[in-house]
């Protein structure tokens, strides 16, 4: 039958196995996490927080659209608009290239209470073709819930490009 024993890192005397004190050189047997508990307990409520703020997502997201559009002039962009039950449909009536477009649509009221909600793609566009098209699916308001079609109306459209600005209603 085999003896449960260890060595001991001090003294090399066999020892049993689930010794925390070697009886003959009396050196400590435990881990230094077990030696120092305060310590480890220090170290883990100062480092696990550093580690997991790395490890998850930024709050600042930086994909999505900033508020802040810079625009060389401030022209009003001229298009037609429809939605079904899949898309948005821009149809551009100016002659030119819309480029870096933060597209809006709001859903319930939007008066002076501001209770109204906005949903946005969480990517720009670039708008070079006469007619965009948008799934709705891509639509989110800021807590990440998608715009849903079936339960809510859109009500009005704001699109906000570099070379100017859209606003209108459905």
């Amino acid at each position: 039958m085999e003896s449960k024993t260890k060595k001991c890192k001090q003294c090399q005397t066999d020892i049993p196995f689930n010794a925390k004190k070697c009886p003959n050189c009396q050196s400590d047997l435990r881990s230094w996490f077990s030696r120092h508990p305060i310590i480890t307990i220090l170290v883990l409520l100062i480092f696990i927080p550093i580690v997991i703020a790395h490890l998850s997502p930024s709050s600042s997201n930086e994909s999505a659209p900033s508020t802040n559009t810079p625009q060389a002039e401030e022209k009003t962009l001229k298009a037609d608009i429809k939605y079904d039950i899949q898309n948005l449909t821009i149809t551009k009536k100016d002659d030119f290239n819309w480029h870096s477009c933060r597209i809006q649509i709001t859903a319930g009221t939007s008066g002076l209470l501001g209770d109204g909600i906005t949903y946005e793609p969480t990517t720009r566009y670039n708008l070079q073709q006469k007619t965009g098209v948008i799934p709705l699916v891509e639509f989110i308001d800021k807590n990440g819930t998608r715009f849903n079609v079936f339960a809510t109306k859109p009500n009005g459209i704001f699109i906000f490009c570099t070379e100017g600005s859209y606003e209108g209603n459905f």
